[in-house]
């Protein structure tokens, strides 16, 4: 049946007026598309195509497609490290505060770090439910958490990073008593633990820009309400064409991206919620709070499910799918069309020359697991010099998804999807992905999925894989995925590694 006319030129002229009135996501936390490794913009359904495509919220297979759908406490996790070994990785994850590294260590970690590739994505939603009405098309709605981290260090911050007041940029250090010594070769390991601070002359100091040039350190935590709806636009007999429309309030947690290229500050913008403790008032002036750090101050769920906003905006995602003779899906996105005002709690790096530190420096792999000790971050000796400043408004990390799949009597699906970052916004994708995955419906009640993924923020192919149990007539779906099979391998510890977990149990499928 074809639409009315008026429909669709009534839904792209609003898709129009929001698109010019609105400025990385993946699968987002839909655990049945991890194990395709992100393959997702013709395979997602419901609520979870909030996000990657949100025409599939209108696309009805068959008769037998549920009318209601809804979820709760769906998550999705990938950390990756191009420098760490697959136990590295694991323990500065779970057991972070482990370790207390020596000076020998930390010029192994530093060496880790320097020009090699760390990210961290996070995704849980923590309710989702979607409709499908007849003839109308279907709605869908939302609340996610997204947290999103990604370094790339040249040599030099990664030294100051791990060795801190002990790094050779230094041209002397001082000691507990007072006493100041050249920094040298011939300094003992116990003049090295008694060490507050290291120095430079003015002359010889290096600003940030310089410091910082070629690095990129950036993290985002976004609280996303979505809403979000896809029709049918046109139909006959060997062609059906869906579109559809996301709209968001975004409410920002955390913002810090700082970026150096040809030895000047391109990105310079830190935002940080209150509740995890990081208030910290203008360095120059030597007042308020130091800087307590994100492990020692998030003790508390709390903390994080009740942060207090420092930022808010709105999103726009809008997408098709065209099904050809019923089993050839052609899926085309732009997701997070919008941008973020900071409004509170934020921050300027100034492009300042770095003469003195206080902080022994990282005593582990987690570049989160900071505190007053490592690092100070404020008044005399401050890591970083930061100006309090007014409104930030920063785009939020948008992509344009094209993806192409094939049915086959819905029991085979396999798809290529081609993800492109369209901003270089805080928490977005390095590089394009390219994604080759599919499922199998094994039995009546189980579905295997996988496929390989490459680009990205990855330095390596990943090999994901998951599994989707669903009961009688399907209205309640389980299941877990991870984004790289090869990494829980017992013989696999080398660098260039990812761990990814994706798990849904609570995803009813009813009328």
């Amino acid at each position: 049946m074809q639409l009315p006319t008026f429909k669709i030129l009534l839904f792209f002229g609003f898709l129009s007026f929001l698109a010019h009135h609105a400025q990385a996501q993946l699968e987002m936390s839909a655990f049945t598309a991890t194990g395709r490794g992100g393959a997702a913009t013709t395979f997602a359904t419901d609520y979870q195509a909030i996000g990657v495509n949100p025409a599939n919220i209108g696309v009805q297979r068959s008769f037998r497609d549920p009318m209601l759908t809804f979820g709760f406490l769906e998550f999705n996790s990938s950390f990756f490290s191009e420098g760490m070994t697959r136990g590295e990785l694991a323990e500065s994850i779970f057991d972070p505060t482990s370790n207390n590294f020596t000076y020998q260590q930390k010029v192994v970690a530093k060496n880790k770090f320097a020009n090699t590739a760390n990210s961290i994505n996070v995704d849980v939603m923590l309710v989702g439910a979607a409709i499908q009405l007849p003839k109308i098309g279907g709605f869908a709605f939302s609340m996610r958490d997204k947290i999103q981290f990604y370094s790339k260090l040249n040599p030099l911050s990664a030294n100051l990073l791990f060795l801190g007041h002990n790094s050779d940029y230094f041209t002397g250090i001082e000691l507990s008593d007072g006493t100041r010594l050249a920094n040298t070769n011939a300094i003992t390991p116990e003049q090295r633990e008694k060490a507050v601070a290291g120095f430079i002359a003015a002359d010889d100091a290096k600003t940030y820009g310089e410091i910082l040039n070629g690095s990129r350190f950036s993290l985002s935590w976004y609280r996303e309400y979505n809403f979000a709806y896809g029709t049918k636009l046109y139909d006959s007999y060997n062609f059906t064409a869906y579109g559809g429309i996301g709209v968001k309030y975004i409410q920002g947690i955390a913002l810090i991206d700082v970026a150096a290229e040809n030895n000047q500050l391109t990105k310079d913008n830190i935002s940080v919620s209150r509740t995890l403790g990081l208030t910290i008032l203008d360095s120059a002036s030597g007042n308020g709070r130091n800087y307590e750090g994100f492990i020692q101050n998030a003790t508390n769920l709390n903390k994080f499910f009740g942060a207090e906003p420092v930022g808010k905006g709105f999103g726009l995602d809008f997408g098709v799918n065209l099904v050809i003779k019923r089993n050839l899906y052609l899926g085309f996105a732009v997701t997070n069309l919008g941008a973020i005002n900071w409004e509170s709690n934020t921050f300027k790096l100034q492009n300042d020359k770095l003469q003195e530190i206080q902080g022994v420096g990282l005593n582990n792999y987690n570049l989160l697991a900071t505190n007053a000790n490592t690092f100070s971050l404020a008044g005399q000796g401050a890591a970083l010099k930061l100006k309090g400043t007014g409104t930030i408004t920063e785009a939020v990390p948008s992509v344009i998804r094209v993806g192409a799949s094939y049915e086959y009597f819905r029991t085979f699906h396999v798809g290529l999807d081609v993800i492109i970052p369209r901003n270089r916004a805080s928490g977005n994708l390095e590089n394009p992905l390219v994604t080759l995955g599919g499922e199998y419906r094994l039995t009546r009640y189980i579905r295997i999925s996988s496929g390989i993924s490459v680009g990205g923020n990855q330095a390596r192919p990943n090999v994901p894989g998951g599994v989707v149990f669903s009961l009688r007539k399907r209205w309640l779906e389980a299941g877990v995925a991870t984004r790289d099979i090869i990494s829980y391998f017992p013989f696999v510890n080398a660098e260039n590694s990812t761990l990814s977990f994706s798990a849904g149990f609570v995803r009813f499928k009813l009328f």
